[in-house]
C-alpha cells in the first residue's frame, strides 16, 4: 500500500516566471501577478499564488514588474522567490550609496580648466 502512494506522488517541479504585480495581500500571503507563459507549465494569466515568506511581500507594490520561482508539488504551487524586476525584465539589483551607475556614466564630462 505505501509502495501505491508513493508512485503516486508527483515530484516536485520548479519553474521561472515573469510578470506584473496586479494586487498584494500581505493579510493571506498572496500575490496576484499576470504573468507571461510559464514555460512547460501554463500559459499566459493572470492569478493569485501564495508565497513561501510573507516577508516577500514586504516591498512589493501593484504595477512592479517581477521575476518568480514557483515550486509545483503535491502540496500545491507556492513562489519560493520574488525578486522586482527592471524594465527590461533583469532583477533589481541594489547598489551602494556613492557608486556609479550607468546613467552617471553617460554624464557629460567635467569642464576642462
Amino acid at each position: 500500500m505505501l509502495l501505491m502512494l508513493t508512485a503516486c506522488r508527483k515530484p516536485t517541479v520548479v519553474y521561472q516566471g515573469q510578470g506584473l504585480v496586479e494586487e498584494v495581500h500581505p493579510d493571506t500571503a498572496t500575490v496576484q501577478i499576470n504573468h507571461e507563459e510559464i514555460k512547460g507549465f501554463m500559459p499566459a494569466m493572470s492569478m493569485p499564488y501564495h508565497v513561501k515568506d510573507k516577508t516577500m511581500l514586504d516591498a512589493l507594490k501593484v504595477g512592479d514588474r517581477v521575476n518568480f520561482t514557483v515550486e509545483d508539488s503535491t502540496s500545491g504551487t507556492v513562489l519560493i522567490d520574488l525578486k522586482k524586476a527592471d524594465a527590461t525584465g533583469a532583477d533589481k539589483k541594489s547598489e551602494p550609496s556613492g557608486s556609479s551607475t550607468n546613467a552617471n556614466k553617460n554624464a557629460a564630462p567635467p569642464p576642462k580648466p
